[in-house]
Order: structure tokens, then sequence, then C-alpha cells
């Protein structure tokens, strides 16, 4: 009887014992997934950690080159400011295109605004002679005529007409061209000989006849404004220049187009035109 207890009395501590066994294990089984979880969320903050650092050291250069840039364009910005400052000092009416004579012949900025170099020579029967020579280049012609368009430009920008001008001036130097505001028609203001001088001629006559015309307008913009103004050499056009009808401008009598036939006279209808010029760069400057 007495063994039969104590085998109970072991068998009940055998049990507890296996009782707390499992116990222990199961507590060991959550303490290591709670290493493991603990361990995973270690290494993912060592991921975000050496991310965020990475950013931060991109945000770092980023903000040390637009630093760098800012600097740049501080700098630019004085350069620029300076060189307003120095363009602003610069008259651009009397100062970049300057007009003057040679002789015979007008200049603008230097270059010969004529076909010849000389007056005709008169013979004893009273007759022209053919001494005045075409010995100036077209495109020196080209050139300085394209220096006039570039200060009719001005003054009309100047007298803020710019955009009520029948015409728009394109100013490229010796291949300046003009457009027509109405059909976007373009004309070359400059003439190159070719094989096909009849057409050549009558599209550069086109083009400088419309140039006359603006130079016109604002010859009537300055004596709108100015009832003393006016020009020394009339300038005379045939029509208002309204659509496809473009008209013949003269100056002081003479044709601005140039047919071939005189050189001398074109040449003389050239300074007349540069005169005119003159005046209303002067009267414009008075006006400032």
């Amino acid at each position: 009887m007495e063994y039969v207890e104590n085998q109970t009395q072991i068998d009940d501590g055998l049990s507890e014992k296996q009782a707390v066994k499992e116990e222990l294990i199961r507590r060991i089984s959550q303490l290591k997934s709670k290493r493991d979880n603990i361990s995973k969320q270690n290494k993912r903050l060592e991921e975000l950690t050496e991310a965020w650092i990475h950013r931060y050291n991109q945000v770092t250069l980023q903000k040390e080159m637009q630093i760098d840039q800012y600097d740049q364009l501080i700098q630019k910005k004085a350069s620029l400011e300076e060189r307003i400052l120095k363009l602003s000092e610069i008259d651009v009416l009397s100062d970049v295109v300057y007009i003057s004579h040679r002789g015979y012949y007008a200049t603008v900025n230097g270059l010969r605004l004529a076909m010849c170099t000389s007056p005709p020579m008169v013979n004893h029967t009273g007759n022209s002679t053919a001494e005045s020579e075409q010995n100036v280049p077209w495109h020196e012609i080209n050139a300085a005529i394209g220096m006039l368009a570039l200060l009719v430009q001005t003054f009309q920008i100047k007298l803020q007409i710019i955009h009520r001008s029948k015409f728009l001036l394109i100013p490229r130097g010796s291949t300046t061209k003009i457009s027509s505001r109405q059909s976007n028609q373009q004309w070359d203001l400059f003439y190159q000989p070719s094989t096909f001088q009849f057409f050549a001629r009558r599209n550069w006559n086109t083009s400088i006849n419309i140039l006359g015309f603006c130079i016109l307008e604002v010859a009537q913009e300055m004596k709108s404004r100015s009832s003393t103004f006016s020009l020394p050499f009339p300038i005379e056009t045939s029509s208002n220049f309204d659509g496809n009808r473009l008209g013949d401008i003269k100056v002081a009598g003479i044709e601005i187009a140039y047919n071939g036939d005189n050189p001398a006279k074109w040449t003389k209808c050239m300074r007349y035109m540069a005169v005119n010029l003159k005046i209303i760069q002067a009267a414009i400057l008075d006006l400032d």
C-alpha cells in the first residue's frame, strides 16, 4: 500500500516536471521567435538608416551644387547688369549707325551708299560721259542699305509705330529682308547679280521702294508730332502701298529704284535719302 502511494507521488512529480519542462520549451520558443523578430527589425532599421544617410548625403551634395550655381548666377547677373549699364550709355541712333558722306556719295558706318564715286562728267558738247564708273561692289551697297533698315527700325521703335507700319523690316546686315504684315510676303533688300538679273533687280527695287515707304511713315509721324519738322528732300509716293499695290518712291523727284541706266542719279538719290535720315535722327534725339 505504501509502495503504491510512493509510486503515485513519483508519477505526480514527474508529471509536474514534464509540465514545467514543456512550459520552459514553449517560453524558449517564444523568446527565439521574439529574438528573430527583433533581429529582423534591427536589420531593417540598419537598412533604413543607411538609406537615410545616403539620401542625406545626396541632398547635402545637391544643396552645395545649388549654392554654387546660385553664386555663379549672382556673378553672371552682376556681369550682365554691368554690360547693360555700359550699353545704356550707347546712343543707338547716333553711335551705332553713323551717317556721313565722302565726296559725292553718302556713307553709313563707312559703307558706301553709292554705285559710283564721282558725278558724271560733261564734255564740250554738254552731254554726260560714262566716266562715272560703277565701281562700288554690291555686297558693300547691300550692307549699307541693311544698316539703313536697322536705323529705320530703330526709328519705328523709338516712335512706337513699329506695329502700325504696313511692313516689317528684318535687319540682317547685307542680307536684310522686308515682309508684308498683311500677306507675309517677303522681299530681299539686297541685290545679287545673276543670270536672271531682270527678276533679281525687280525684287530688289520692290524692297527698296518699301524701305522708302517705311521712311515716309516715320517722317509723317514726326510731322504729326512737330509742326516745324520737314525733310530737306521731300519723299513722294505714287500709291499708299495697300495690298498688292506697291508704288514707286521718289526723293526730291528722283526714283529710289535703280533701273541700271544711270548710277550717278541713283547715287544722288541715296545721298538725299541719307540726309533725310540724318535730319530724322536729329529730330528724334530732340524728342528725348
